[in-house]
């Protein structure tokens, strides 16, 4: 908040002008629920003195700013001209863009280093996934960790750049200020003394860019940091799922090849169970009888039956374990 505040009266003595301006700020902020703006610099203008004060809040919208004019030199009002007034209302504005720019660069601050906080968190549980041994949860929690943190990191980029935005925002408020100042300066008349509001703008170019260019410093260097734990855990995303796909690969390649085992030696033990019953001797001569009798020889077509199986059997596992790997290799 600026005001001017100007009073006609005859010319008050030196000593008495500093405590009839803090009357005035009082007079001013008596019904407002904010701090009382405290004298912070004093300076003249067209030969009459004018007294600062500023309640330096924190937060920018209740931040108290007022300019206290007090009339002691007659040419004051005269001098006091609608370009003049054009200049002043300039300068007060960027000089109250700068202050709130400022500030809320401070916060985007703070909030990029909570972020920081969040990621820095994140990094333990990295190495706790390496040692995870199901490759398939490895992988799942690899991808929740890269969601996660990549999710933050577009948060904490957003914030750096609004802080780039901010640097930008003041810098060219400073120039503007800088402008306006010059303006008033060249129209004001011997004796005057303006010092307060070139300090501030020695505080915007100086103190406030220096700091928000150190803020920027950090907070880059840090998100290259954060950024290459991305590119680690994306690399490390990208082995687990080759490696995964691998084994599963490979599972399944033998999955089929116990498939063909069986099927290969089921075939080969029904059809070696074949060419044995074939060269069995008839059996037409021999009726067959129902009832159990132990003391009755094996009947031949029940001997057919079990030595063909025993052959089957026998010649199914003979070409498993040597006929089939041969063949699998002519034609690998």
């Amino acid at each position: 908040m600026s005001a001017q505040r100007e009073t006609k009266a005859a010319p008050a003595v030196d000593a008495a002008c500093p405590k009839l301006a803090e009357e005035c700020v009082t007079a001013f902020v008596r019904n407002q629920q904010q701090a009382s703006p405290e004298f912070r610099a004093e300076g003249r203008l067209f030969g009459s003195r004018i007294f600062e004060h500023d309640s330096r809040e924190d937060d920018a919208p209740k931040r108290c700013h007022i300019l206290v004019w007090l009339q002691d030199n007659p040419q004051t009002l005269q001098l006091a001209t609608a370009t003049f007034n054009s200049y002043l209302m300039k300068l007060l504005c960027f000089r109250a863009k700068i202050v709130f720019v400022y500030r809320e660069a401070r916060k985007k601050y703070r909030k990029s280093q909570q972020i920081l906080g969040e990621l820095e968190k994140q990094l333990p549980k990295l190495g706790e996934i390496e040692r995870e041994q199901d490759r398939q949860v490895k992988l799942q929690k690899l991808k929740d960790l890269l969601a996660e943190v990549q999710t933050k990191m577009l948060a904490f980029a957003r914030e750096v750049r609004y802080l780039q935005e901010d640097r930008n925002t003041i810098d060219t408020n400073a120039e503007n200020y800088a402008e306006a100042l010059t303006r008033i300066r060249s129209l004001s008349i011997e004796g005057d003394n303006l010092d307060f509001w070139q300090r501030f703008l020695d505080l915007a170019e100086g103190t406030y860019q220096r700091q928000i260019e150190i803020d920027l410093n950090y907070l880059i260097a840090s998100q290259d940091l954060f950024q290459q734990s991305i590119s680690t855990v994306r690399g490390m995303v990208e082995i687990e799922q080759v490696d995964l796909y691998r084994e599963q690969e490979d599972n399944e390649k033998k999955r089929d090849r116990q498939l063909e085992n069986i099927i290969f030696f089921v075939g080969t033990a029904i059809g070696g169970g074949q060419i044995f019953s074939a060269a069995y001797p008839p059996i037409e001569d021999t009726p067959i009888k129902w009832q159990l009798d132990s003391s009755l020889p094996l009947h031949p077509f029940a001997a057919t039956i079990l030595w063909s199986l025993v052959f089957g059997l026998g010649f199914g596992f003979f070409t498993l374990s040597i006929v089939a790997p041969l063949i699998r290799k002519i034609f690998r």
